[in-house]
């Protein structure tokens, strides 16, 4: 399973977006952030995947690796680290991982991941708040060459105190 949600992710991220009536600064931010139909802020720290549902009615927990530290993702966005996501899947026993480093942006609720200018995923953001994020994507999630619609949530956690 953490290998599909990393195929997910090299595959292509969605950009989510949050409405802004204040025009905060995030907005006018090198076009990274256009008319968010969320609170892109909340998007901001350290998230670990909790649950996935596949076409609406298969729910599956997902399985960290109880031996190492927690899968992770992150979103920041800092002037060392603008409009950067980071990701951290255990990929054996051993507590080996494999790291992603993309770009998102956001647009209405739509999140987009890239590599440099190559679109590699987008998520439908379906909610976010201080301590949840669930998005919704589709692809080939058992590989019987149907698409599937996927939503994932994740919870707050930041096992490797990347925001401390």
């Amino acid at each position: 399973m953490r290998k599909l949600i990393l195929i997910f992710l090299i595959s292509g991220i969605i950009f989510s977006c949050e409405k802004d009536d204040d025009n905060n600064s995030q907005e006018q931010a090198i076009g990274n952030i256009i008319n968010p139909s969320f609170n892109v802020d909340l998007m901001i720290g350290a998230w670990v995947n909790e649950t996935i549902i596949v076409n609406g009615n298969q729910e599956i927990s997902y399985e960290h690796n109880p031996n190492c530290t927690k899968d992770v993702f992150g979103f920041f966005n800092t002037d060392i680290r603008p409009f950067t996501y980071e990701e951290i899947i255990h990929i054996n026993n051993d507590c080996g991982t494999s790291q992603v480093i993309l770009d998102w942006k956001v647009n209405e609720n739509i999140l987009s991941f890239y590599f440099g200018e190559q679109l590699v995923l987008e998520y439908e953001v379906l909610n976010i708040t201080d301590t949840e994020f669930t998005v919704l994507t589709s692809d080939d999630y058992n590989n019987d060459g149907t698409i599937d619609t996927i939503q994932i949530t994740a919870k707050r956690e930041d096992p490797y105190g990347w925001f401390e």
